[in-house]
């Protein structure tokens, strides 16, 4: 984005590349003030207008309309942007700078309604209860930690929701919640010292505090 509004169009080419070995891509040739606005605004853009996503989808139109609506608007915006890359469109510098910030417009606008809405979207998925302790075939008991699960959940470019996280639950230890029933290997990376009660036991597996259950590593 910076090249093709700073620098200008290099000699003999219509689409702005440059194949010399130390050639510089460029089009419109607006300056270096120029380009850094239009990038300075496309970033303010893009993190102002979800204020709004969000508030439209939870007071008007709904989470699934306005994640529709948006990828429209981000579409109809992403054609104007290519529109100005046009050879015939950048032989008017002018012209087409306009019609490359009119394309940054909408399609901020799309990824505004986007952002705030997929997120929690994806979060719905899961459907599993609070923590809890299962028991599986082998006759290990298991934690099963919803909040894990999200977090891997965004952590991961996967479609399909990974299974639940688990802990491992030692049976054969005493029924006390002392600090050493969650080992700093057990806590760390996922447990935060913020989510650690005076007693030592992280607050999110009290459940696990119960008789005859203790964290293994």
């Amino acid at each position: 984005m910076t090249n093709f509004i700073q620098k200008p169009l290099p000699i003999g080419s219509v689409a702005g590349n440059d194949l010399s070995e130390k050639g510089q891509p460029g089009a419109l040739g607006a300056g270096q003030r120029a380009s850094t606005g239009l990038v300075t605004f496309n970033r303010f853009w893009a993190y102002f207008v979800p204020l709004f996503g969000g508030w439209i989808a939870d007071t008007k139109w709904g989470r699934f309309k306005t994640i529709q609506v948006s990828i429209a608007m981000a579409m109809f915006g992403h054609i104007i942007i290519i529109i100005s890359a046009i050879p015939s469109v950048i032989s008017n510098p002018n012209g087409a700078l306009g019609c490359f910030a009119v394309g940054l417009i909408f399609f901020g606008i799309g990824v505004g309604g986007f952002k705030p809405n997929i997120s929690p979207l994806m979060a719905e998925q899961l459907t599993a209860k609070p923590m809890h302790v299962e028991q599986l075939k082998s006759g290990e008991r298991v934690i099963v930690d919803p909040a894990l699960t999200t977090q891997r959940m965004f952590m991961c470019t996967r479609l399909k929701p990974p299974p639940p996280r688990r802990f491992r639950a030692d049976t054969r230890q005493t029924s006390t919640c002392s600090s050493t029933s969650a080992p700093s290997s057990a806590r760390s990376p996922w447990f935060m010292p913020s989510d650690t009660s005076a007693s030592g036991c992280p607050s999110r597996c009290r459940p696990s505090c119960l008789p005859s259950a203790r964290w293994s590593s």
